[in-house]
């Protein structure tokens, strides 16, 4: 019987692998060149890192490399501890904004940044940084109540302001009402906008440390998971740590439709658009009420550009999830204008919004344009005359007065109107140019082109403009300036289909041979 040949290894190899023993001998023989490379690793590896973190995590002291090197190790409560001896210690003055409660706040006097404050707002009961400062001298005592009151009061002037709403975030997690707490920091996380103190940063770091003390459940973990999603911000680090937040709250219920919109934001903010796209659907599987996840899911369709109908039913979700909020009606209603053509429908969502907060500026303007371009120029004009109840001298609803009766063509009043609007600003280039077309449709070609020069000559470069002016020189035979100004528009678009019209009546008019 014969024997099956056996491959054995050739021992006649020009190379073989090193043995672990020889393998440390090199590095003992080697070992400041190995030092060398180990320690290049570690500076390319730190200041990748550095470069990405924000310049708050580097304050110029002995406390406040110690708070970095804390922040470092995920100890977020002693950071914050050594980054406030930094500003007792003198870092106090990179961050003082000449407020003197919150210079007291920031050397760590508490009483005397109270008393500040409280002589302030006794001056000016809705003095926003003294409101501020008081609220952070009752989170110090550990009065939540009157710190929420206080952050409530700057957020009935100012509904998106980053300080307050992180603070009152802040406030809710140590009165352990998680759910409030993040409610509030979804209002923070849509706005874009960051916090402007240092301390309210630092109150921030506290609290994380506060939610990871004993055995997380799973709305802490939820809570965990935004706090990190906004420290982010500063730093690219915490988003790993989002997400795993965000898993233990899905994990153990706590409200994991939340947990999945930070999942997906956490996939959209690295470019996995697609990824992204699958945790808010998975999070309106899990609540058709979460608003957010409609709205994030329809950024995604946006900027896929060609999936229209889905991107519609994502934003008309998100005012279905959440009707009274005028972010969420804001959006559908601009991609009812500008990307869907829908101005009815759209209209119809701006009179619901009306109906509920009626002198809401910026949907009357709104309503006034989806009026006008449904051509009914009358509902227009009321609403711009609504507009001018409250702001009585603003040119650029004169102005759009006068353009609604031109379409009417009632020149006279509309020219009455456009010079409202100049008697306001005379530098008003619309206006100008708006008159300019009233004496055109009314045969005053001479005024016309004065009008057109003047806007002209205060910026307006809109070639429509130009033609108008090009079109009355012809009219007055004025050819030269005719001939002079269509070359200029030509030259500017060489297609310029009114330009190539009139230019051979013009040059024939000039006795050139145009043949």
């Amino acid at each position: 019987m014969s024997q099956i040949a056996t491959s054995v290894p050739s021992e006649n190899r020009w190379w073989s692998l090193p043995t672990w023993e020889e393998l440390l001998l090199m590095v003992i023989s080697y070992r400041r060149v190995v030092l060398g490379i180990i320690v290049a690793i570690l500076f390319l590896y730190a200041r990748e890192r550095i470069e990405e973190m924000d310049g708050r995590l580097f304050q110029a002291s002995f406390h406040g490399a110690q708070g970095l090197a804390y922040y470092l190790t995920g100890h977020y409560a002693k950071a914050a501890t050594a980054y406030r001896a930094h500003l007792r210690d003198g870092g106090w003055r990179q961050w003082d904004t000449g407020d003197h409660a919150y210079r007291a706040l920031l050397q760590g006097d508490v009483a005397t940044a109270a008393l500040a404050a409280d002589q302030q707002l006794a001056t000016q009961h809705d003095d926003l940084l003294a409101l501020l400062t008081r609220g952070e001298v009752a989170l110090a005592q550990r009065d939540f109540h009157a710190a929420l009151l206080h952050f409530d009061q700057i957020l009935e002037h100012d509904e998106t302001h980053a300080d307050a709403l992180l603070l009152t975030a802040v406030a809710h997690t140590y009165a352990q009402a998680p759910n409030q707490a993040i409610d509030t920091l979804n209002r923070l996380l849509r706005s874009n906008r960051v916090e402007a103190r240092l301390t309210t940063f630092l109150w921030t770091l506290e609290a994380v440390d506060e939610l990871q003390e004993g055995t997380p459940d799973g709305l802490r973990w939820c809570l965990l998971a935004h706090y990190y999603r906004n420290l982010r911000i500063y730093d690219p680090s915490n988003a790993p740590l989002a997400a795993k937040a965000a898993y233990r709250a899905i994990e153990l219920g706590g409200r994991p439709d939340d947990a999945y919109v930070t999942l997906g934001v956490l996939e959209d903010k690295r470019g996995d658009y697609d990824r992204a796209l699958s945790f808010f659907l998975q999070a309106i599987d899990l609540n058709s009420l979460n608003a957010e996840a409609f709205r994030w899911a329809a950024n995604i369709y946006r900027h896929r550009g060609s999936d229209l109908l889905n991107e519609y039913q994502m934003w008309k979700g998100a005012v279905e999830a959440s009707p009274k909020d005028q972010l969420h009606r804001a959006n559908l209603i601009a991609f009812l204008t500008e990307r869907f053509g829908d101005y009815p429908q759209a209209l119809e969502y701006v009179k619901a919004g009306l109906s509920e907060s009626p002198q809401n500026q910026e949907l009357l303007a709104q309503a006034a344009k989806l009026h006008f371009n449904l051509g009914r120029a009358e509902e227009a004009i009321g609403y711009y005359r609504q507009l001018l109840t409250l702001q009585p001298r603003n040119p650029a609803f004169y102005e759009a007065i006068g353009m609604s009766l031109e379409t009417l063509e009632r020149y006279d009043e509309a020219a009455q109107t456009y010079r409202m609007a100049l008697a306001i600003d005379p530098a008003r280039s619309y206006a100008h140019r708006g008159l300019g077309n009233v004496y055109a449709n009314q045969k005053r070609v001479q005024e016309s082109i004065v009008e057109y020069e003047t806007a002209i000559r205060l910026g307006d470069n809109d070639l429509t403009l130009k033609t108008y002016l090009c079109q009355q020189y012809v009219y007055t035979g004025q050819y030269r300036q005719a001939a002079t100004c269509l070359e200029q528009v030509l030259k500017r678009d060489p297609d310029n289909k009114g330009a190539q019209h009139l230019y051979p009546y013009v040059r024939k008019g000039l006795g050139h041979d145009v043949s």
